[in-house]
């Protein structure tokens, strides 16, 4: 291997060149400019938005349901509320996880909007089950 700056020969293994003092590219070397992988953002933010949905119509539901919650007492109250938000649930928990890890390797727009959106439908599953619980 020849070095690039003033074409002294140098070690395959060898990261300056002792002539120049430049340090030399190796060809295995990723390039530091090639963009992050970004498919755990985005599955956090899609089951983030997939979570605030069925949270918004979760809450929209409760209106048509009054009289039937009245019915319900104690222990089958709970079950109703957790059956009610178990979707919601289910697409927060994969999601707020995807991002907190992936918020650890590399911070993108898609690792944040999925952590917040994870927050937010967390907030809005635990208002919904002492909605249930007190109404």
């Amino acid at each position: 291997m020849y070095c690039e700056n003033c074409g002294n020969k140098v070690e395959e293994n060898a990261d300056i060149c002792l002539k120049c003092g430049v340090f030399l590219k190796k060809n295995n070397q990723k390039n530091s400019s090639s963009s992050p992988k970004i498919g755990k953002g985005i599955a956090s933010l899609v089951l983030g938005i997939v979570a605030i949905f069925f949270c918004i119509s979760g809450f929209a539901a409760f209106e048509s349901l009054e009289e039937s919650l009245m019915d319900y007492e104690g222990i089958q109250r709970i079950g109703f509320a957790v059956g009610f938000i178990f979707i919601q649930t289910v697409c927060s928990v994969p999601g707020f996880c995807l991002a907190i890890a992936e918020r650890m390797n590399n911070k993108n727009g898609f690792n944040t909007a999925g952590f917040w959106l994870g927050i937010i439908s967390f907030i809005c599953i635990a208002l919904q089950f002492i909605f249930v619980l007190i109404y």
